[in-house]
């Protein structure tokens, strides 16, 4: 079984076990998580550090993810060993946007972590890098492509290679908006479903579907016979 959730951001790992048993989640089946696991909840460490244990959790790169790696240069080096480049402008800038867009608990987290588990914190890191910025799969002969946020200034001929982190971590198609045609479908967060009109819902076009219903609470979806556990 083929299993999709997004947007997690920060709630307590055994909120995600629970959704997972409940829908009755096995070591055979895997799990896509299509990014933004961290921020605005306390718990978004602990989410990457368990995911990154699990051989069948797959995680894209969120917006989320590529901030907090935008900030790794700095955050992961003991204040004490270089302080003069943790005051710099550009990075008091760039923990700004990260401040401005919820990361108060993983900032704490981090500074936790690299403090007491040094290595485990590199780990962290290294696990981040790898990321990747968009999946596919195929289930009863329709491909789902998998990225963060959608696909920002789309063409049926552009390769998925092709795409910028911009367009696929920071896209909100429109309603109006149409990907692929035919046995293709795009799957994606980022943008919560009550932008769409449909909060605590998926939004389903005829050619992509938004899962992000964080403003409610997340959303596992089964892909294999499209069953939602909230």
């Amino acid at each position: 079984m083929i299993y999709v959730t997004s947007d997690l951001h920060g709630i307590p790992l055994s909120q995600l076990q629970a959704l997972l048993q409940k829908a009755g989640f096995s070591p055979e089946d895997t799990l896509f998580v299509l990014g933004d696991s961290i921020d605005r909840g306390e718990h978004g460490l602990e989410l990457l550090l368990w995911m990154m244990e699990q051989y069948n959790v797959i995680h894209l790169l969120g917006n989320h993810e590529e901030m907090l790696l935008s900030a790794s240069g700095f955050l992961l080096t003991p204040i004490e060993e270089d302080a003069e480049n943790h005051m710099t402008e550009e990075n008091l800038g760039i923990l700004s946007t990260m401040l401005s867009n919820g990361a108060q608990p993983t900032l704490t987290a981090l500074k936790q972590l690299v403090h007491r588990q040094p290595q485990r914190a590199q780990l962290l890191l290294e696990y981040l890098q790898e990321l990747p910025l968009y999946d596919a799969v195929e289930v009863h002969g329709i491909t789902y492509v998998l990225t963060h946020a959608g696909l920002g200034n789309f063409r049926p001929d552009k390769r998925l290679s092709e795409y910028s982190p911009q367009e696929l971590l920071w896209h909100r198609p429109a309603p109006s908006d149409r990907y692929f045609s035919g046995d293709t479908m795009v799957l994606f967060g980022h943008t919560p479903t009550g932008f769409y009109g449909t909060p605590g819902e998926i939004f389903k076009t005829d050619s992509w579907c938004c899962i992000d219903t964080s403003d409610v609470s997340p959303t596992l979806l089964r892909l294999d016979d499209w069953k939602v556990f909230h």
